[in-house]
Parts: C-alpha cells; structure tokens; sequence
C-alpha cells in the first residue's frame, strides 16, 4: 500500500519557522511565558520595596538603587528575548 505524504496546508506553512521547524514542536511560547511571569513578580516586588522603604521609612539606601538597575536591565533582558 501507498502512503501518500499530507499536503502542507496554509496553516502548516504559516506554524513553521524558516529552520522547518512547526512552532507547536517548540517551547517558544512556555519560555516567553515563564519570561514574562517572573518579571512581572520581581517588578511588583521592587515597586512594593520602594514604596515601604521610600515612603513609609524615608530611608531608600544603595541596593534599593541597584534593585532599581537589576529590574532595568531584566526588562531590558525580557524585551530582547520576547523579540527574538
């Protein structure tokens, strides 16, 4: 018996990447996601931080700065991968 090869349909061409690899054979979107979670969870921590020490404590110190560049350049991180 003959087996015959399915046709690509629009969809199938449209899910592949230009490497042939199908989009749903990757974990593109579990690491976007995974991505997008945990800084979602470190930026709300960080505006919690500054808001206790900067507001209720008027004592915002020198790591509350480096916590402030570490989100800046996980954002920055986030935004790269996201676009790749």
């Amino acid at each position: 018996m003959l087996r015959f090869a399915q046709a690509e349909t629009r969809a199938d061409v449209l899910m592949a990447t230009s490497d042939g690899v199908y989009l749903d054979e990757t974990r593109q979107v579990n690491i976007i996601v995974c991505d997008v979670l945990m800084w979602a969870f470190a930026f709300i921590l960080m505006v919690l931080r500054l808001y206790t020490r900067g507001l209720l404590t008027r004592a915002i110190g020198s790591e509350d700065w480096v916590l402030l560049a570490a989100v800046v350049s996980s954002t920055t991180l986030c935004g790269v991968i996201i676009y790749r």
